[in-house]
């Protein structure tokens, strides 16, 4: 009965942790979106939700939200990244205009 209370609080520890990661891993990415944007329309952008396609070898996501002074402007911002390496790079954005 023990091992079996130890091995479901290791376990959810692990599932925790792994958590944990995919978190910092956001932040960094919607971080280089944020500066990508500032680079390259010199106004803060404001990142809303990351999408990642489903597609073989991954490491591509992208990262939607609009310019502060620019809401009704949806930018996705292509962000290519790799976790092991800790490499995050933005490559280009596109614009779109929403209907209200």
């Amino acid at each position: 009965m023990l091992k079996r209370l130890l091995i479901a609080l290791l376990a959810i520890g692990i599932l925790s942790a792994c958590g944990g990661e995919d978190k910092v891993t956001e932040e960094k990415i919607k971080k280089e979106a944020t500066t990508f944007m500032k680079s390259m329309e010199e106004e803060p952008f404001i990142p809303q939700d990351i999408e990642y396609p489903d597609f073989p070898g991954g490491g591509l996501c992208f990262v939607n939200g609009y310019l502060e002074s620019d809401p009704d402007t949806e930018i996705s911002v292509t962000v290519e990244y790799n976790e092991e390496e800790d490499f995050y790079k933005a490559g280009s954005y596109t614009e779109d205009k929403v209907d209200k």
